[in-house]
């Protein structure tokens, strides 16, 4: 069975991105946690513990408003040492342009923190919007 404590943790994990709050972000995640951006064709490659933390916390600093960045959750999937999220992420641009994209989230757990987060994105839809 799950531990309803771990959709938590995810939960709080998005909105630590969302708010740029690496210390709450820290606080749900292994010492060493690892990221990984699917798919590859991006060439971001996997980054683990502090480093990865810093990038996350930091996404969208300088690519959307202050305050914009919102996700909401649609789906969960559940068992003993995952949560998958669906999530819908909206937010304005530096440049005024309309965000919003779908991510499936996938969290691992071990001794009841985040110990792996795997972003699966329309990367293309991503970039078109925040590089142009």
């Amino acid at each position: 069975m799950a531990d309803s404590n771990q959709k938590q943790k995810a939960l709080t994990f998005i909105d630590s991105i969302m708010k740029h709050d690496r210390a709450r972000m820290r606080a749900v995640c292994h010492a060493d946690f690892i990221w990984t951006l699917v798919p590859k064709s991006l060439n971001i490659p996997t980054s683990g513990g502090d480093a990865a933390i810093d990038m996350l916390s930091s996404l969208g600093n300088t690519a959307f408003r202050s305050g914009s960045l919102t996700a909401a959750a649609s789906r969960v999937c559940e068992n003993a040492n995952t949560v998958v999220l669906e999530v819908n992420v909206k937010g304005t641009t530096v440049k005024d342009r309309q965000y919003d994209n779908w991510y499936v989230l996938w969290f691992e757990f071990r001794d009841g923190l985040i110990s792996e987060f795997r972003e699966h994105v329309d990367t293309k839809y991503a970039v078109d919007v925040l590089m142009s």
